[in-house]
């Protein structure tokens, strides 16, 4: 299942993300950030665990928060980092897409398109292919 972290009331780029999901009829779960109670430790990891760079990918460091904070994050325990993600939601960037395999922060048209299921993909590249030929031919 597909799981789309956003902040509705003011990021455009959750909105843009949300909105593709929903035109191509992809199921999600949506978990606005400033309503729910905590990201669970065990999706926290999860996240991370599918990064690139780590904390580098996930952390919002040009936020108010982040620069106020002024924490070295590689002094403090990944518990630590939980709690204060909980507590400080700006610290994360958004919109963060995620299912079991796949990871995108942010929303970018091209890399969102890794969450069409492959039957789909395969189906649309099919007809591509089909449309490509007929028009080289025609």
């Amino acid at each position: 299942m597909i799981k789309i972290y956003l902040s509705r009331a003011s990021s455009s780029s959750c909105r843009k993300a949300r909105t593709w999901l929903i035109n191509h009829q992809i199921p999600f779960k949506e978990i606005d950030i400033n309503k729910t109670s905590e990201i669970p430790k065990k999706d926290f990891l999860h996240i991370l665990s599918l990064t690139e760079a780590g904390l580098d990918d996930v952390i919002a460091k040009k936020s108010d928060i982040y620069k106020k904070l002024n924490i070295d994050f590689g002094d403090i325990t990944l518990s630590e980092i939980h709690s204060l993600v909980n507590e400080h939601r700006a610290l994360i960037k958004r919109p963060i897409i995620v299912d079991e395999t796949h990871l995108q922060i942010g929303f970018n048209d091209d890399g969102i398109r890794q969450f069409i299921p492959r039957k789909y993909r395969t189906t649309q590249n099919s007809l591509f292919e089909q449309n490509l030929s007929e028009n080289l031919y025609n």
